[in-house]
């Protein structure tokens, strides 16, 4: 069974750019297995969590997992990415973002990582028959949808 659903070399090409350069060494497993655990279990279910751990469906997570939990994985590191700490202790870049730039990343990466969660969920709820292990009434977002500050419930 597969520790976790994407590597972090996964997580580096489907949420970063080209141009952002960051090692795979610079993301743990448990840094996905987190992602996993907080964002993903609870819209999928732990039936079918875990029956793509055991390497079934694998286009359902090539093609709509991978890039939402990639998402997710890098909103949960991006602020450690944001400083490095070290032996000698923590440091930040010299050219430091300002706050405001850096809370626009984040509502960004959010608002990605929440469209690619909702993408799945229609997939799945759409294709269900394919998913036996799926249950749409567990989903929360089949309930609830967040819209910046607006909460509306189903």
């Amino acid at each position: 069974m597969k520790r976790t659903l994407i590597t972090p070399a996964e997580v580096i090409s489907r949420a970063f750019s080209t141009d952002e350069l960051l090692s795979p060494d610079a993301l743990l497993e448990e840094d996905i297995a987190a992602a996993e655990e907080g964002r993903l279990v609870p819209v999928i279910g732990r039936p079918l969590c875990e029956a793509l751990h055991q390497g079934l469906h694998p286009e359902l997570i090539d093609e709509y997992i991978a890039p939402a939990l990639a998402f997710h994985t890098r909103l949960l590191i991006q602020g450690r990415l944001n400083i490095r700490t070290s032996s000698v202790g923590t440091t930040a870049p010299r050219n430091r973002p300002s706050e405001g730039e850096l809370h626009a990343q984040r509502a960004s990466l959010r608002r990605q990582a929440s469209l690619l969660m909702r993408r799945l969920t229609l997939h799945l709820n759409q294709n269900s028959e394919r998913y036996p292990e799926y249950d749409p009434s567990r989903n929360p977002l089949n309930r609830c949808s967040t819209d910046g500050n607006l909460v509306q419930t189903f």
